[in-house]
C-alpha cells in the first residue's frame, strides 16, 4: 500500500503551502535576527560616541550632562500633544451634571465611580430630575412643570392656534 496521497493533504509537512510557510517563517526570524545586530552595532557605537565626548568635556573641565542622542526624543514632548490635548478635553458625566446644575459644583464625591459613571444625586434632600425644558431651557424641570419661569406664557404657534380654534374669537360680519 503506497501513502504517496499523504504528500498532498494540508496537515503534511512536505506539503508545497506548509514549506512556504515554513521558509517565510525562518525567512522573517533570520530578518529579525539581522536587525536586531545592526542595532546593537549601532547602540554600540553612539555609546563610545558618547563616552569619547564626555572624556573630552572632562579634560576641558566641563560637566556633560546630555542625555544620549539616541534617547534624546525621550526627553521631548510629541509634536501636536499640546494642540490634541487643547482639541479634545474628556467630559465626564460628573462634569455634565455640575454644569446643569449649579447645586452639584462642590458637592463632594465619595468615590473615582462617581466621576466616570452616570449617578443620581440627591444632595440635601433635592430630587435632581434629568431633564431639560422645552419652554425655557432649563435643566430639573418639564415644561408645564411649577418650577418653570414660563409656565403661564404663551408662544407665538400657541396663540395663533388659540385665534384659529376659538369660536367666539370670530364675529361674523367684523375684519
Amino acid at each position: 500500500m503506497s501513502l504517496n496521497f499523504l504528500g498532498k493533504k494540508s496537515f503534511h509537512p512536505s506539503a508545497p503551502q506548509n514549506v512556504a510557510k515554513l521558509w517565510k517563517a525562518e525567512e522573517k526570524k533570520r530578518l529579525e535576527a539581522e536587525k536586531k545586530n545592526e542595532l546593537a552595532r549601532e547602540h554600540a557605537m553612539e555609546e563610545s560616541r558618547r563616552h569619547a565626548r564626555s572624556l573630552m568635556a572632562a579634560r576641558r573641565g566641563e560637566v556633560n550632562k546630555e542625555p544620549p542622542a539616541s534617547m534624546d526624543f525621550m526627553y521631548q514632548k510629541p509634536p501636536g500633544l499640546a494642540e490634541a490635548s487643547q482639541r479634545k478635553k474628556v467630559e465626564r458625566p460628573a462634569d455634565k451634571e455640575a454644569e446643569r446644575f449649579p447645586l452639584l459644583k462642590d458637592a463632594p464625591r465619595a468615590g473615582v465611580h462617581e466621576l466616570v459613571n452616570e449617578v443620581q444625586h440627591q444632595p440635601f434632600g433635592v430630587k435632581l430630575n434629568n431633564v431639560q425644558c422645552r419652554a425655557c431651557g432649563q435643566w430639573g424641570h418639564s415644561v408645564g412643570d411649577r418650577e418653570c419661569p414660563k409656565r403661564n406664557e404663551l408662544t407665538a404657534g400657541e396663540v395663533d392656534a388659540r385665534a384659529r380654534l376659538d369660536p367666539g374669537g370670530r364675529v361674523p360680519g367684523s375684519a
